[in-house]
Parts: C-alpha cells; structure tokens; sequence
C-alpha cells in the first residue's frame, strides 16, 4: 500500500460515509498541518542550540569519521613498510630454499645408502653365521630384514623402505630376503625333520608306545618350530589364499605343520592316488578313515608340544586345527582330482556323499572341526556337484516312497509299542521305555508313516551339517515337496479305496505331530531365519504350510468318518423312534432299557470300540466329539421334536438315553454328560414334575424375549431347575411335547 493510499484511508476514517461529516474536514486539515509543523521542528536544529540532540549526533558521527580516516593513513603507511619486508624476506626464502632442497636431496641418499649398507651389513653377516648352530642369531638377522608378525614396520629394513620412493632398493632388499627365507627354512627344515625321524614321527597306531621323546629332543622341536613360524615370506605372503577348487580357497599352512604332515601326505599318495590297490573309485571310505585315524592319534600331541611355540612368535592360529586342516587338505586334493568322473557314475557318486557326510559328521564330533574351515563336504557343494546331489536325492526319496508304500511292506500295520526296532520313534525319542508304549499305543501309527518321517529325519541329518544357509534351504525345499507329494499319494490311495480313512488319519495326525515338534527345534529355527530374515516380528514354523494342508485334510476326513457313523446309527434308530412314546404307560416295575433301542445301542458300542481301537488318542477323542454332537442334535430335532411323550414315554426315554447311551460315551470320556448337554436338558424337562414344569411353562410363555430383563429372568427361571444349555425358544418346544401339558 503506497503513502497516498494510507492518507486517504486514514482521513475515510475520519470523515467516514456520512456526508454531515465532511464540516470535520477544517479540523482535520489544521491537525495535519499542527503535525507536520511539530516534525520539522524536531529535524531542524539551532547550531547556537548546545543541548540539540540531533546536532550532538551529527558532531559525534564527525568525530568518529574523521578518527577511522587517520587509521586507514596509518594503515596504508604500515602495509607500505610490510610490503618492502616480505619482498626481502621472499628473496632470502628463495635463496635458502635451494640449499634446503639440497640439504634434503643428500639426507634421502644418506638414508638410501644406510638401508643398503644396512642389507649388506645383514646379508654379510648371515653368510657368515649360516652354517653355525647359533640359529638364534640366524633367525634375529632375518628378521631384522623382514620383519616378524608381531613387529612394527619400522622395526625392520623392509618395513623402513614402505615410505621410501626407490622401487629398485624394494626390489633388492625382497629378492635378498627372499633368498636367506628359503636358505633358512631349508635349514631348520632339515634339522625339524630330523628330530621328527628321531623321535619316530609320526604315529601310524601301529606301535604306539614308539612315539615317546625325551625332553631334549621336545624343547629342540619347540624352539625350531618357533624359528620357522618366525621365518615369513617378506611382505607376510602367509595371507595369500591358495586356491584348491575354483570355489574352495584356504591360506597356506605354516611351515612346522606342514613338515609335521609331509610323512602324512608321503603314504597319502602312496596308497591312494597311485596305482595301488588301495586307490579305489568305489572306496572313498578307505582314505576318508585313514585321515580320520592319523588326525585323532596326533592331534593332541601335535597342539600340546607347538601351541607354545606359535603364540611366542605371534601365530595366532590354532595348530591343533591347522594339523588337523592340513590332513583334511589331503581328502579335498584327492576329491578335486577324482569327482568330476565319479560323479558320472550315479551309485559310486551317491556312495561318494555318503562317505563324504560320515566323514564331515566325525571331523565334527570326535575332532571338533569347525565349519567354517575347508573340507570334503565344500567340494560336493560346488554348484556343479551340488545339482547332481539334488537330483540323485529326489530320486532316491521318491524310490524309497514307492517301497514304503508298497503293498509288500504292509505299509499300514500299526507299529507294535513293544517291539524294540520302534522306541526310537522321532517324535518319542525322549521318553523312557514304560511312557514309549503309552504313546506308541496312543498314537497308532502306521508303519508307512513312521518310515516315512524317519526319511524325513535321515535326508535332514545328511544335509544339516552344510556349511551353507543356502545349501540347507535347498534341503529343506526337498523335504517340504516330499511332504506335499507323501500327502497327495495317500489322497489318492484313499479315493481309490485302497486304505480306509482310520489308517490315513493316524498317518496324517502323526505325520503332523512330528511337523509342529520340528518347527521348534533349533535346526529349523536357524533355517527359518535364513528364509524370512532375523527380524521377522512372526516367528513361526517352516513347516506351517504343509501342517495346514494336512490338518485340513484331517478335519475333512474326521467330518466326513464322523457323519457316516451317525448316518449308521441312524439307520437303526427307525422302530426306536416310532416306538409308542405318547402312550407309553407308566412303568411299575425298574426300568429296562427300551426293547427297540438295542439294535442301536449294539451299533454305537460297536462303532464306538472299533473307532477307540483303531485311531489315534487325540483324532478318536476328536471324532467322539463330532459323533456325539451330531447324536445329539438328531434325538432332539428328528425324535424329541417329532412325536409326543405320556408321562411313562418321558421316563423311558430319559432311562434310555441319560442311564445307556451316554454311558456308552462315558466309557471313552470322563464327562460324557457335556457331550450331550442339550440332550440331557431335555430329557430332564420332559421328565420334570408336572406342577414344576407348568410353572416354568408359564414364565416363559409370559416373558417377552425381545426385553433384555425378560430374558434374563427366563435363564434364571432354567437355570434354578438345572437347565444350563438349551436354548429357550428350544425347551418351550420340548415342554409342549408333553402331552400332559400341551394336548
């Protein structure tokens, strides 16, 4: 809003929209012209006036002014001198510099000249002092060449010449170094082995009381093992991979072990990759137990007499695991020379891995070779060889899932809880003898089913010992399709009724159980982190698909069984229900159960016992509940809804159901009376003293149900006679199947 604008809006202000206004307009005029007066006086200053505060102002910016312009003068006046000083001290600079160069120039030859005095100097003295018996000295020379593991850089020549600009003295100083490491380690090499020939190294098991050296000879073996782990490759070369297979890459082995091993690798190559008849392709277990005897007969000797010696010069490895490493090393030579053709041969390639996880399962157990160290298992894990094994393990699994469902193994006779060759039952390994039968006989389970999970068990023990993630999910895909194809195999077995659905659901619930104890073990936990990531919120089974889809299958063929067990009963309830309920008189004698029932009652014990002893505890106890509930509905909607009862009938039905049929249930269920709780409620108002039940017939027919409080006192008004389950619509429709109360 521009100056003009704020006038006019401030006199519309003023004035505002009445027009008897506009007499205001003299005044305003003469109070702007009293303002504008007021603001020049107070611009305009008398210079006589020594109290105005704008002339004090303006005399003290002057002042302040005239002072910054004689410090600028300065100012220029002193950068003029500094000027003519630094243009000397420039020329001075210069002049020096070239002297400082040179100064420079000579120390860096100085210096270049001390290292290589310094290399000669050592070089002279180790021609002089090979040859002695002073292998402490020897080995100080070196190093102060080289440089040891646990030195500082500068601590050496080599080290020294890291900073230095002269690639031929680098050149120099390593082929010098390089030429006194393969003298020296010739030398204590030969002197290392021996005292190893001495002492009788190594022990075959053949004689083992020869290995027994004297302390003399044990503290010379410790002190050259010192010496030769001192003795590195300059530049540490020891961290140099060595490449064993195009994806099997380990460092090389420390000098000491690998004189310990060379007798090892001798007779290795003697006996099996020679033309000896110990080198046999169909074998592999020959030499997979030789290394393994060699490794547990020498390893402890080998950690307990050099451990000492590695860590006092600065090897941090274990050399127990690196003897250990070194005699494996030999397997994944000869595996890397001979598995490209046995893997050609499928019996021999399979008899090959098998061999090969033995192998891994007892490095582990009995040496405690970790995984992350090379072995045999690493060659069979090449992408190459892996895919064969994959493919030669579905196709035995799926063999062996043919023979397990043959006729000929009789796959569906129930495993006998006493016979020994069962009580190693996956899912009872745990329990002792006595509980093992109990679950064995509660369980029920078909011999295909057991057979089935133990392949399960074995093909997991096989591969759960890879070293890789990947390769065990791979695995564990395989176990999980052989599940989905073992699932459809018994569909169709039981569609083309080849086995009855009681064999197919113990298989089914056991199959199960199994599945849902895996899911929590560490294995398949591990696994289920390398699938879905280790921060998953929901930590769940591998298995939760394949437990569904059998589960679901389970619940079908438990419904399906359940209602065909009804529909049979059923069948001989036709004269029981057409019995003559209404005229029934009053019995005065005991009860008996009703002559008409017995043909039904025969069918429930013996559908009742057949299922009890056939199914599994829990799948029966599941299916009891299903038939119960169904038997339950029937009476009430088919019999006690379509006919009337006489006082007499009333008392014979309820005799007939609460005094027989649920009995008949009690015998499998502690509390058979839940099973039938709609049942017994009405069996219990049709038997209800006739004042009693006119009474309550009333208050329900007088409440209205759409009132919350009515409703609540129709509950109350059931409850108090023991009615707790039936709905209240439903007991005024049994009350009225009375004939005494509704004709």
């Amino acid at each position: 809003m521009g100056i003009e604008d704020k006038i006019i809006n401030k006199i519309n202000l003023q004035i505002g929209a009445n027009i008897q206004n506009l007499c205001k307009s003299k005044e305003l005029v003469n109070s702007f012209v009293e303002d504008i007066n007021a603001i020049e006086r107070k611009l305009n200053f008398d210079e006589n006036d020594e109290t105005d505060m704008f002339k004090i102002g303006l005399q003290d910016s002057q002042s302040k002014v005239d002072d910054l312009e004689e410090k600028l003068t300065k100012i220029d006046v002193f950068e003029q001198k500094i000027t003519k000083v630094i243009i000397k001290h420039e020329q001075v600079h210069e002049h020096i510099k070239t002297y400082l160069d040179k100064i420079n120039e000579l120390e860096k030859f100085v210096e270049y000249y001390r290292i290589l005095q310094d290399i000669q100097d050592i070089n002279s003295e180790l021609s002089k002092c090979i040859n002695s018996k002073d292998e402490q000295k020897i080995v100080d020379l070196f190093l102060s060449l080289s440089g040891s593991p646990d030195a500082s850089s500068d601590s050496s020549v080599i080290g020294r010449l890291q900073e230095v600009e002269a690639p031929n003295l680098k050149m120099y100083s390593r082929r010098v170094a390089l030429h006194w490491h393969d003298v020296i380690k010739e030398k204590l090499s030969i002197e290392f082995e021996n005292i190893l020939k001495h002492i009788k190294w190594p022990n075959l098991g053949h004689v083992t009381e020869s290995l027994n050296p004297t302390v003399e000879n044990l503290n010379k073996l410790k002190s050259l093992a010192e010496h030769l782990f001192l003795v590195q490759l300059p530049g540490y070369d020891r961290f140099m991979y060595i490449k064993l297979a195009p994806s099997i890459v380990c460092p090389p082995i420390a000098t000491p072990i690998e004189l310990l091993i060379k007798p090892f690798r001798v007779r290795f190559e003697y006996h099996f990759m020679s033309n000896r008849q110990t080198n046999r392709p169909d074998k592999p277990e020959y030499y997979f137990t030789q290394i393994l005897n060699w490794a547990k007969e020498n390893h402890h000797f080998v950690g307990e007499v050099f451990q000492g010696s590695a860590t006092r010069a600065g090897i941090s490895e274990n050399v127990r695991l690196e003897f250990i490493r070194g005699l494996v090393q030999l397997s994944i030579e000869k595996l890397v020379n001979d598995i490209e053709e046995l893997s050609l041969d499928e019996q021999l390639f399979a008899h090959l891995i098998d061999e090969i996880l033995s192998f891994e399962q007892d490095l582990r157990s009995y040496l405690f070779y970790p995984s992350n160290i090379p072995s045999a298992v690493n060659v069979i894990t090449q992408a190459t060889f892996f895919t064969k094994w994959l493919k030669l393990e579905e196709k035995f699994t799926s063999e062996k899932m043919d023979l397990i469902l043959s006729d000929e193994n009789d796959p569906w006779n129930t495993l006998d809880p006493f016979g020994f060759m069962h009580i190693t039952s996956p899912l009872t390994a745990a329990l002792n003898n006595q509980q093992l039968d109990l679950e064995l006989d509660e369980l029920k389970i078909p011999k295909c089913a057991d057979q089935f999970v133990r392949l399960l068990e074995a093909i997991k023990e096989r591969y759960c010992i890879l070293p890789q993630p990947s390769h065990q999910l791979q695995f564990l895909a395989l176990q999980i399709d052989l599940i989905d194809n073992f699932r459809q195999r018994l569909v169709q077995l039981h569609k083309e009724g080849f086995v009855n659905a009681l064999n197919v659901l113990n298989a089914i619930f056991y199959i199960t159980s199994v599945l849902r104890e895996w899911g929590e073990n560490v294995h398949y936990l591990h696994l289920h982190a390398a699938l879905l990531g280790p921060n998953v919120d929901d930590i769940s089974s591998v298995f939760d698909k394949s437990i569904n889809e059998l589960e679901h299958w389970q619940n079908k063929l438990v419904k399906h069984l359940s209602s065909k067990f009804v529909d049979d009963i059923k069948s001989k309830t036709m004269v029981y229900r057409h019995d003559s309920w209404i005229t029934m008189p009053k019995p005065a004698e005991p009860l008996a159960i009703s002559q008409s029932a017995g043909e039904m009652f025969h069918t429930v014990i013996e559908i009742l016992h057949g299922l009890e002893s056939t199914l599994s505890t829990k799948i029966f106890i599941s299916t009891l509940r299903r038939i119960a509930k169904k038997l339950d509905d029937y009476f009430i909607d088919s019999m006690i809804m379509t006919t009337k009862f006489s006082e007499g009938g009333a008392e014979q039905f309820k005799f007939d159901i609460t005094r027989n049929l649920i009995p008949l249930f009690g015998n499998y269920n502690r509390k058979p009376g839940v099973l039938f709780k709609n049942l017994s409620d009405a069996c219990h108002l049709l038997s209800l003293p006739f004042g009693t039940t006119i009474l309550l017939y009333e208050t329900l027919k007088s409440f209205n149900k759409t009132n919350s409080e009515d409703l609540q006192k129709m509950k109350e008004a059931l409850k108090e006679i023991g009615i707790v389950s039936l709905p209240i619509t439903l007991a005024v429709d049994v009350i009225e199947r009375r004939i005494d109360i509704c004709h």
